[in-house]
């Protein structure tokens, strides 16, 4: 026969498998039941206390997977940075109004993601731009160190030359050729972002300004791979 006992929080006598295990409360189980305490979890959450909770929690963590320092400045400080910024009622706002839509959260952004979390290199947006961000760098971001060659989208050949790869707007991956030199890798690289994305997002990305949040251009496949054959390697980038 279960053995069973009444949750303090809804009053209903449930069985020992619906209360989670506590070695410090009586009979060995918390005295609310599963269903209460996530119902009590999902309500913290939603406040600022929780919301705060949970992201600086998350920044410690990511930090250390990524080998970064931790953040640069403390849970309160955060926060009333958070609170300073004019775009966090309008975001907390329509996160409620969402009934609390995941991509609609308010999200901490790195604006450079090879420095750790500090002021002056976060900004806050929706989880959904967060997310956009971090794709479209992935994409786009040249340098990384993923890669022996320390370039994203160039990879050394086991014949001694480079390969070169993109993915376009479309989300496809396009081979760019294998090349005899690194720097020849680097130029068509370098040719089809041009083709991917303005002349101004390119610059300015390059450069380490945030302009992430601007989409990149969707060009097909078929007229990529005709525009790279027209490059004309003899001309410095940018001439015609």
């Amino acid at each position: 026969m279960d053995i069973e006992r009444i949750c303090v929080k809804c009053k209903v006598v449930k069985k020992f498998a619906e209360f989670h295990k506590s070695t410090n409360k009586k009979y060995g189980i918390n005295n609310q039941c599963k269903a209460c305490i996530k119902i009590r979890d999902l309500a913290y959450k939603k406040t600022f206390v929780g919301f705060m909770t949970k992201t600086y929690s998350h920044e410690k963590e990511a930090s250390i997977q990524r080998g970064h320092i931790a953040p640069v400045y403390s849970k309160k400080s955060l926060a009333d940075w958070i609170k300073a910024q004019s775009n966090f009622k309008p975001l907390w706002a329509n996160w409620v109004k969402s009934d609390y839509n995941k991509m609609q959260k308010p999200s901490i952004d790195r604006i450079d993601s090879t420095k750790p979390y500090m002021f002056g290199n976060i900004q806050l947006v929706t989880w959904e731009q967060n997310e956009k961000n971090a794709q479209y760098e992935m994409k786009f971001k040249r340098t990384y160190q993923g890669t022996k060659t320390g370039i994203r989208g160039i990879t050394k050949h086991k014949d001694g030359g480079f390969v070169a790869r993109i993915h376009n707007g479309d989300n496809k991956r396009i081979y760019l050729g294998y090349h005899k030199t690194l720097k020849e890798a680097e130029a068509v690289r370098l040719k089809a972002e041009e083709l991917l994305m303005s002349n101004t997002e390119i610059d300015n990305f390059r450069e380490g300004l945030n302009l992430r949040t601007n989409a990149p251009n969707k060009t097909s496949y078929e007229n990529i791979k005709k525009q790279i054959k027209k490059i004309d390697w003899s001309k410095p980038r940018g001439m015609k």
